[in-house]
């Protein structure tokens, strides 16, 4: 039978008949009886025995459209069996009446193969699904793409819904199923740029999301990738193929980093990661392939200009997610080289790859945009990579590199951070070179050569930039520190001043997130604090007071909602300020202020135990004594409040010899007005190092003023004697109980104090010194005391003239 008769049939199957419409003055069973015999349907020729009516009228209209669809098949090219408007509607009439009257009425909602009654034989079922089954299989993709496209919009069930999305799916799983699904959902004829952003997003979702019935999402995107990356790279770039394959690349990209990456981004970037290596692999498919100087080609020209060009069309045809830019991290190093490369022999290339690297200095995270530049500049030219090479047709090609390292011209970079146009980004690369710099480095040839670049990086661009390197409050901050860390006096001086200028500024808004910067810092001024030029360790304290001064505002205006918090903040604010003040009682009220907090146990300051304590220590060192008098009653209350978190700071710089003996004797006052007020208690904060740091302080007085002790020397021999007997397991005591015996001996020199001593003081003193020389257990207390009895006995020879 040719075409038009089996037209004639299904119109005559057809007639008027609608699913759902009712046949009104007519016996709809009479009619349908009738059509079956005007098409030549009877029911032997079914084999539908024990089938209702409409049961065979459905599988006759389904017969009918197996065998249009076979001659369709059959001669698909031929002009004269194109379809006209009647026909499709004909045609559509069948499929309804097939579905309407046939399936449904046979099925329980969610089970495709479950007969809900009786009406339809397994047998007609099960050839019902085959023909199905059999139609699907051989049908044009376009063709069944359109057909159930149809059905869903004609707002089917549940069951069948779920049926035609699932062969929808089979369909997107065919060697060109995306893009059949591309040209059936999109205009054909659109030009680039023309599509709408909502029609490539709808396609990009369809696509992008994984069927239920799918092995894993894993298998379903190895399947969809290569075609999306095929219909990239073989499409012409103004079609709509190319346009919509970029715009799902991306989507998948963003929605699924991890499976973007692998199956997408690692593709399209393959000939660009060539460039870490070598050695080129020695092909067996196809002779092997050589540059002009006889070097193996590891990247023609041509694979890297498209390559790159593909990734330039990816970020034009796409919003620049996060996920994108990160995955081109990989390639800016030889995206970099290329283009400088292609700068120096005029290549086409160099355009493409330079727009590519400046979407991603522009976009990229502060760190990656840093660590990519340092990774480039710094990094790569110690390493061995491929050769960048001029190639027969203008282009550059990648070759072995036989050991070969980069030539990096240093003008030519900061050229590149001009084009960037990023400052903050200049800024922090500066800083990191910087504090690379400051670093102890092994000795090495490639530690020496990456020294030298970094030396001439920070000085070129200090010269292109020269003030505008550093805008940010926080690379200014990270640069002082740096300053603070040298060890030139000019540049610890010049970074002070810088921190000074801008934390002394009220309109300068520090960010929270270099309070950790400002913590390193305090750390650093509490060793500056101690410097031998009064300049440096004036200004170290000053500084100090300073900066907890702005940490107090920002965490002020945070916890602004808890008034009683936000109350002791502004109290602890105003101290600050006072105790940075030149006049001296405006100081002297800031101490109070802070002392006031500290015997309060304010909650705020309890946070800030370590700084508070610095501060008291500092302003001790103060000639004033309007200043150090009060700062020892706070270094004394802070003992009393909090003596677990401050006692034991205290004590090591009271035990520091690099301390001057005044300002040490100013702290054993404080922590001796904490012993009186402690009594019997202070036991329990008992530090060893207290004890053998008050004997060493002893002893400097015995050095310096030895009549000063003579109204004492009873009370110290006792407790000499005492302790060498009772510390038995910590030497620190006793090597300090020797030095303070050796003292007492060398002031015996003096002769009022030899005529002054009581005589069983000496002998005292001998016997303690005899016993230790022979029977301690710590060396350098032994030698202490042999020292110390050596020097007693040539004194008293001295003076009884033995």
């Amino acid at each position: 039978m040719s075409l038009a008769d089996h037209l004639q049939t299904a119109s005559l199957l057809a007639g008027s008949l609608r699913p759902g419409s009712g046949i009104t003055g007519s016996d709809p069973s009479e009619i349908i009886k009738k059509r079956l015999e005007q098409a030549g349907f009877h029911e032997a020729d079914l084999a539908s025995e024990g089938c209702d009516l409409k049961s065979r009228y459905a599988l006759s209209c389904l017969t009918c459209l197996t065998r249009l669809h076979g001659v369709l098949r059959d001669a698909s090219s031929s002009p004269s069996n194109n379809l006209g408007s009647l026909d499709l509607k004909t045609i559509d009439t069948l499929l309804q009446i097939v579905i309407s009257l046939g399936i449904y009425p046979s099925l329980e909602p969610r089970w495709i193969h479950s007969p809900r009654s009786s009406t339809m034989s397994k047998d007609v079922l099960s050839h019902s699904a085959e023909m199905l089954e059999s139609v699907f299989t051989s049908a044009d993709s376009h063709h069944s793409l359109e057909a159930l496209l149809m059905l869903i919009r004609s707002r089917p069930p549940p069951w069948l819904k779920t049926q035609c999305t699932q062969y929808l799916s089979q369909i997107l799983l065919r060697a060109n199923g995306v893009q059949t699904i591309f040209e059936c959902l999109l205009p054909p004829n659109s030009a680039l740029g023309t599509l709408d952003t909502a029609q490539l997003q709808h396609v990009a979702q369809i696509i992008g999301s994984v069927p239920k019935q799918s092995i894993s999402v894993e298998e379903y995107f190895e399947n969809i990738c290569p075609q999306l990356l095929r219909l990239m790279k073989t499409s012409p770039r103004a079609s709509m193929l190319f346009r919509a394959s970029i715009h799902v690349i991306g989507h998948v990209i963003n929605r699924r980093p991890g499976i973007g990456k692998k199956h997408l981004m690692n593709k399209l970037m393959f000939p660009l990661l060539q460039f870490y290596e070598t050695i080129a692999p020695i092909p067996t498919d196809r002779p092997t392939q050589l540059d002009l100087n006889g070097n193996r080609i590891l990247v023609d020209e041509r694979t890297l200009s498209e390559a790159i060009d593909n990734l330039r069309h990816l970020l034009v045809g796409n919003d620049s997610s996060p996920a994108l830019i990160d995955a081109l991290a990989s390639v800016v190093p030889p995206l970099y080289y290329i283009q400088d490369f292609a700068t120096q022999t005029a290549s086409s290339i160099k355009q493409p790859a330079l727009d590519i690297l400046l979407v991603f200095f522009r976009i990229a995270q502060s760190a990656d945009a840093g660590t990519a530049l340092w990774r480039t500049i710094l990094e790569l030219p110690l390493q061995e990579t491929a050769i960048l090479a001029r190639g027969p047709e203008g282009g550059v090609l990648l070759t072995e590199g036989h050991g070969k390292r980069l030539d990096v011209d240093l003008d030519r970079f900061i050229d590149f951070l001009d084009a960037i146009k990023n400052d903050d980004l200049v800024g922090s690369f500066f800083l990191r070179l910087l504090e690379h710099h400051g670093k102890d480095h092994h000795e090495g040839a490639d530690e020496a050569v990456e020294k030298l670049r970094t030396i001439q990086l920070i000085l070129s661009i200090m010269g292109r930039y020269g003030e505008r390197i550093l805008k940010k409050p926080a690379q200014i901050v990270t640069f002082s520190k740096s300053m603070l860390l040298s060890e030139d006096e000019e540049a610890v001086s010049l970074g002070m001043a810088l921190l000074t200028a801008i934390l002394s500024n009220d309109e300068t808004v520090i960010e929270t997130e270099i309070n950790t910067t400002l913590e390193d810092i305090l750390i650093i001024l509490q060793a500056l604090s101690a410097h031998e030029k009064d300049e440096i360790s004036s200004l170290a304290r000053e500084l100090r007071v300073l900066i907890v001064t702005r940490n107090s505002s920002l965490e002020a205006d945070d916890d602004s909602e808890n008034q009683a918090k936000r109350t002791s903040l502004e109290t602890l604010q105003e101290a600050m300020k006072e105790l940075a003040d030149d006049l001296l009682p405006v100081r002297a009220h800031g101490m109070h202020l802070l002392r006031h907090l500290v015997l309060a146990k304010d909650p705020v300051l309890k946070e800030r135990i370590y700084e508070t304590n610095a501060i008291f220590l500092d302003q001790i060192k103060d000639d004033d004594s309007f200043i150090y008098l009060n700062a020892i009653k706070g270094l004394a209350s802070l003992t009393d409040v909090y003596p677990g978190a401050t006692l034991t700071s205290i004590v090591e710089r009271y035990a520091q010899d690099a301390f001057d003996l005044d300002y040490r004797l100013r702290i054993g006052e404080a922590l001796l007005q904490t012993i009186q007020r402690c009594g019997d208690v202070f036991a329990k904060y008992d530090v060893p190092e207290l004890r053998s740091s008050a004997l060493s302080l002893l002893a400097c007085v015995a050095e310096t003023a030895p009549l000063s002790l003579l109204p004492f020397i009873h009370q110290l021999m006792d407790y000499v004697r005492n302790l060498l007997l009772l510390a038995n397991t910590n030497p620190e005591p006793r090597r300090a109980a020797a030095v303070l015996l050796l003292s007492l001996v060398r002031a015996l020199r003096s002769g009022p104090l030899f005529a002054a001593i009581d005589r069983t003081v000496v002998r005292d003193i001998a016997t303690r010194l005899d016993i230790l020389k022979d029977t301690d257990t710590d060396e350098l207390t032994r030698i202490h005391a042999r020292t110390a009895l050596a020097d007693l006995n040539d004194i008293v020879a001295e003076h009884l003239g033995m």
